[in-house]
């Protein structure tokens, strides 16, 4: 039997009817999901309706059959089912990687005269957004409360993420170290988050990124549920 394309595994393989219309039927999943239920002739035309459990018989039924079985049916050959290429989680790290490209976007239209400061964390941006998306995963499904709440932690995760970005990048360029002046490396980074979250609460960020986290979470959740339903599969 030939092997299923990447992603395809067939979770159980029968075959159906007598030697004069015998046929194949197997069960396959995509991804960890159930996909779909394949029907396929070996001697004469394609069964037209789905056979009841108690018509399907294991392979090892074929060997009693009589020795004028086609040897198609003795190898067994169904054609795997299409499938899409592209894994949910692959489609969910590009949306995600998008939007890390626009939340550094809004970080820099923010900075002010601080932009300077903040290239650590506008470079860490990308895989801020790539956690947000995976984390997406988790956003709650009903509730505009527990919603409002996940994309507010989310917002303050990232912002200490994006904290320790800035900080990094201060302690391996010594942008910020005066003559004479001698910190530990970890002073810069601890002074970094410090700042990110304070500007965040104090000058109302947070208020316009909130319902913008909220959105994206929406939208990546959407992403994830689009890719666990079963998907049709094509002949």
């Amino acid at each position: 039997m030939p092997e299923a394309p990447p992603g395809v595994g067939v979770l159980a393989d029968y075959v159906v009817g007598a030697e004069e219309d015998l046929a194949g039927a197997f069960i396959f999943e995509s991804e960890g999901i159930l996909s779909g239920v394949e029907i396929y002739g070996l001697v004469g035309n394609i069964p037209s309706t789905l056979p009841s459990p108690s018509a399907l018989r294991d392979w090892a039924d074929v060997a009693r059959l009589p020795s004028g079985l086609p040897a198609v049916a003795r190898v067994r050959t169904p054609r795997p089912a299409t499938r899409n290429r592209v894994s949910t989680t692959d489609r969910v790290i590009a949306l995600s990687l998008a939007s890390g490209v626009v939340w550094a976007a809004i970080a820099i239209g923010l900075a002010g005269p601080w932009l300077r400061s903040i290239w650590g964390g506008v470079l860490l941006a990308p895989f801020i957004g790539i956690g947000a998306g995976l984390a997406s995963a988790a956003f709650p499904r009903d509730g505009r409360l527990r919603r409002a709440l996940f994309s507010l932690v989310s917002v303050y995760t990232a912002a200490v993420i994006f904290g320790v970005g800035c900080g990094m990048y201060d302690v391996l360029t010594g942008q910020h170290v005066a003559d004479g002046w001698r910190r530990l490396p970890s002073v810069p980074v601890i002074e970094a988050v410090l700042a990110t979250v304070w500007g965040l609460t104090f000058t109302g960020s947070f208020i316009v990124l909130w319902p913008l986290a909220y959105l994206n979470h929406v939208l990546l959740a959407r992403a994830w549920e689009a890719g666990t339903r079963a998907r049709p599969v094509a002949d």
